[in-house]
Order: structure tokens, then sequence, then C-alpha cells
């Protein structure tokens, strides 16, 4: 796998890791791509749970 270079957008760095996507299986990719994609997974999720208290809070509060 070292010797692989990362599929992400022409980057020249060494591929480390791989990933599944919807669309693709086994896709090389380097430590930074992989962190990323994570921080950014994760990122959502932690973005849509506060937005949705947010929103439920809201709503109790106009009904109370």
């Amino acid at each position: 796998m070292g010797s692989d270079d990362c599929r992400m957008r022409d980057c020249p760095r060494a591929a480390e890791r791989t990933m599944t996507f919807r669309s693709h299986e086994d896709v090389a990719v380097c430590e930074r791509h992989y962190r990323r994609a994570i921080a950014i997974k994760y990122g959502v999720l932690v973005a849509l749970s506060v937005v949705l208290a947010g929103l439920g809070l809201g709503a109790y509060w106009l009904l109370a």
C-alpha cells in the first residue's frame, strides 16, 4: 500500500490507508485526507445534533 499514491485530487503523497465511499470501494488515501474525511463526518453529525436540539428547545419554548 505504501507505494501507491493518494487518489484524492492529485495529491502527491503516498497512500497509507484505504477508505470506502458509496460509489467506490477501497480508495487509497494519505493520512491527511483520511483524517480530514473523518473530521468532516463527525463534524456533520455533531452539528446536526446541535441544530435538532436547538429546534426542539425552540419549539418547547414557543409552545410552553
